[in-house]
Parts: C-alpha cells; sequence; structure tokens
C-alpha cells in the first residue's frame, strides 16, 4: 500500500514539475528548446572523475531540512526523458476535442 502511494506522489510531482516547466517555457518562442541540467537548477560537479549534477531540494513537509540529489549525465538524461513523455502523455489526456 505505501510503495503504490510513493509511486503515486512520485509520478504527481514529475507531472506537477513538468507542467511547471511547459508554463515557463510557452512564453518562450515555439522553437524546441532542450534545455540542459544546468539551466534547471543543477550544479556540475565531478565525482570519480565523471561529472555529475547535483540539486539541493527541500524534503517535503520541512522548511529547514533539504536534501541533495546527485545524477551521472546517463541517469539525468533518462529523466529528462521520462519528464517529456510524461508531459506528453498529460498533453494527450488533457486535449479538449474540438
Amino acid at each position: 500500500m505505501e510503495a503504490n502511494m510513493t509511486r503515486s506522489l512520485t509520478t504527481l510531482f514529475a507531472a506537477l514539475l513538468g507542467l511547471s516547466l511547459v508554463a515557463c517555457a510557452s512564453h518562450k518562442d515555439k522553437e524546441k528548446t532542450d534545455p540542459g541540467p544546468k539551466a534547471l537548477g543543477y550544479s556540475i560537479m565531478e565525482k570519480g572523475g565523471q561529472p555529475v549534477y547535483c540539486k539541493r531540494m527541500s524534503v517535503t513537509g520541512s522548511n529547514v531540512m533539504t536534501k541533495t540529489t546527485c545524477l551521472t549525465a546517463q541517469q539525468w538524461a533518462e529523466m529528462h526523458q521520462n519528464d517529456q513523455q510524461t508531459l506528453e502523455d498529460l498533453r494527450r489526456g488533457f486535449d479538449i476535442p474540438k
């Protein structure tokens, strides 16, 4: 039960994050640009000789605690691709027939 709730909340968070990115991007030209990790608030660091993208985020339910998440370039690309797919799925699901 908790696993399903966690998965649902994670999906909801990803969708809301994606929608906020779309809202920000919709004010720009229609030209498709793919923002990199730095443009989305990630810091580029080095770990074991490899670049990693790290972002500090607030812990849900706390105004004080933060959590730093670091991703390799491949992990970030996969996460970004999944977010883009979620956005496309949401757009298709919310299309209103004319």
